[in-house]
């Protein structure tokens, strides 16, 4: 009795280039991949090392792929990847110094992780995920010019990382900075599931970038969190725009600098609990303290304002300091206390 046909295995697959720079070229058998292969609809694993003679900026001309994985092999050329919108539904991975180029617009098939752990990543078009998780890795910089997370059930997270957005991002996604750089560089960036940045070795950086922080349902503070730092995380901010007056920020153990641009801010949470040191520093540009403040809460909050940082802090809340231990230090600088 014969059984029913095994099912066809992934490939995998190395770009040749002898060609033409097209992936769904076949001339007479030719094609521009390993064994003179051609990429499945779905499935297949990409890699890419020597550009060959067809250069290195190369044309998805096949519709509707979707790949397990995409990988620059170490010592790989500087290959810009254009063309049709591609699904991955794996790993990206740099293990090159170059920089390689993502251009055309991928979404994410299932849970999947990017790579730069040799050289830096550039995605020029949208990433976009309806219902899938992303992890960030490698010490290369990655530039995102636009992601669009759909789903508040996923989560975007950063470790160890050099990360940028340049472009406009909605992102309904859970995003959590572990360890390394987050830049919001430029654009308009929308976060609806809030921002979290956890641990010494965390920084987020408002660059320039229009920014809006919406709430998250039960942050560690168990209430409506936009904006987290926690377990000595910093955040900087040096231009642009941050908005969280939608829902909340809370600062547990961590510092916020700002240098420049403006940052608003309403029902804030600080050093919640009795250990909790928070430090906000302010040595130019503005910071708005809006609707009900809890100043050092249980823990140690000092606020510095100096240089030409300006400082205005409304009416509501619990003042200087709740149960905790709230101090002021002016070295220059406005502070306006409104009642």
């Amino acid at each position: 009795m014969c059984g029913a046909p095994a099912p066809l295995r992934a490939a995998t697959l190395l770009w040749v280039g002898d060609v033409d720079a097209a992936w769904n070229t076949n001339s007479s058998g030719n094609t521009n991949w390993s064994a003179d292969a051609l990429p499945a609809a779905s499935g297949d694993a990409l890699t890419f090392g020597s550009a060959g003679t067809s250069g290195t900026t190369l044309n998805n001309d096949i519709v509707g792929l979707s790949v397990a994985s995409l990988t620059f092999n170490a010592g790989a050329a500087a290959f810009t990847l254009a063309g049709n919108a591609l699904t991955l539904s794996g790993s990206l991975t740099n293990n090159s110094s170059s920089l390689e180029t993502l251009g055309m617009a991928v979404s994410l098939g299932a849970s999947s992780s990017i790579n730069a752990t040799g050289g830096a990543l550039s995605f020029s078009a949208a990433l976009s995920s309806a219902a899938s998780d992303l992890s960030i890795t490698g010490s290369g910089a990655i530039t995102f010019s636009g992601l669009s997370f759909a789903s508040t059930a996923n989560k975007i997270t950063s470790t160890g990382a050099d990360v940028s957005f340049v472009g406009d991002s909605t992102i309904a996604a859970d995003v959590l900075i572990s360890s390394g750089t987050m830049k919001l560089q430029s654009g308009t960036q929308v976060f609806n599931n809030g921002l979290k940045v956890d641990g010494a070795s965390s920084v987020l950086n408002f660059t320039g970038a229009t920014v809006t922080v919406n709430g998250i349902g039960g942050g560690s503070s168990g209430e409506q969190d936009s904006l987290e730092i926690i377990n000595g995380g910093t955040i900087n901010v040096s231009a642009g725009t941050v908005d969280l007056t939608p829902s909340r920020f809370w600062m547990q153990m961590g510092t916020l600098n700002i240098t420049g641009g403006s940052m608003s801010l309403s029902n804030t949470l600080i050093a919640q609990s009795t250990s909790a040191i928070a430090r906000i520093n302010v040595s130019g540009g503005t910071l708005s303290l809006t609707a009900a403040n809890r100043f050092a809460n249980n823990g140690t909050a000092i606020l510095t304002v100096s240089g030409s940082g300006a400082v205005t802090w409304g009416a509501g809340g619990t003042g200087l300091s709740e149960n905790g231990t709230g101090s002021i230090i002016m070295d220059g600088g406005t502070l306006n206390m409104t009642s």
